[in-house]
């Protein structure tokens, strides 16, 4: 089973692939499942941890230091930060793609101060993102909640929304007698299937 994360990363990697785009993949790690997956043989992968995240990202960007349209795209603003560190000569594009209602938000664990201080925090750096059109939200309600925890106006976004891309052309419509089918696109906890739950 592919959670939601890793099939929109297979996705957007094969379509980029298909344009003729190089596709390098930095994360902490790959479950048997996604090595398994065939798409992921056409993709560089680099398996990093936290302390040697930088070294790693700086050494792809000088292996590819020839290609000209290079582009960085993170999910979490933290990566975002860490690549924008590295972009003092604005060699790269580097983009914050929202994909789920709390990517945006600065979650804390360590006291209400340091919670408020990262809040403050993020608040300026997603207003950053946001007057250089770097970030951008799967949908109206990663913004809405976005604009709600912050208390900002980001009344442009709504109008540079990126859906998830979904292919449907490889549907398999067979029928089987005294059954059926329900397909549906959203998170399986409550409320988002919750409706789903009910039936089964």
């Amino acid at each position: 089973i592919l959670g939601g994360a890793e099939t929109l990363i297979l996705r957007m990697s094969e379509w980029l692939i298909k344009r003729g785009d190089k596709v390098v993949l930095v994360c902490h790690s790959m479950d048997e499942t996604i090595k398994k997956d065939k798409r992921i043989g056409r993709i560089e992968c680099i398996l990093t941890e936290k302390k040697d995240k930088k070294r790693k990202i700086l050494k792809i960007l000088q292996k590819n230091n020839n290609i000209k349209d290079k582009m960085i795209i993170n999910f979490f603003v933290k990566d975002y930060l860490l690549i924008e560190r590295l972009n003092k000569k604005n060699d790269f594009q580097n983009i914050f793609y929202v994909v789920h209602p709390n990517n945006t938000l600065s979650y804390c664990k360590k006291g209400l101060l340091l919670s408020k201080i990262k809040k403050y925090i993020y608040k300026n750096q997603i207003k950053k993102m946001y007057d250089k059109n770097c970030v951008y939200f799967m949908d109206e309600d990663c913004i809405k909640i976005a604009e709600k925890y912050y208390k900002m106006d980001l009344s442009k976004s709504y109008s540079n929304i990126i859906r998830i891309p979904i292919q449907v052309d490889k549907f398999d419509n067979k029928t089987r007698k005294k059954s059926f089918n329900i397909l549906t696109i959203a998170r399986f906890d409550f409320p988002f299937k919750g409706y789903l739950l009910g039936l089964i």
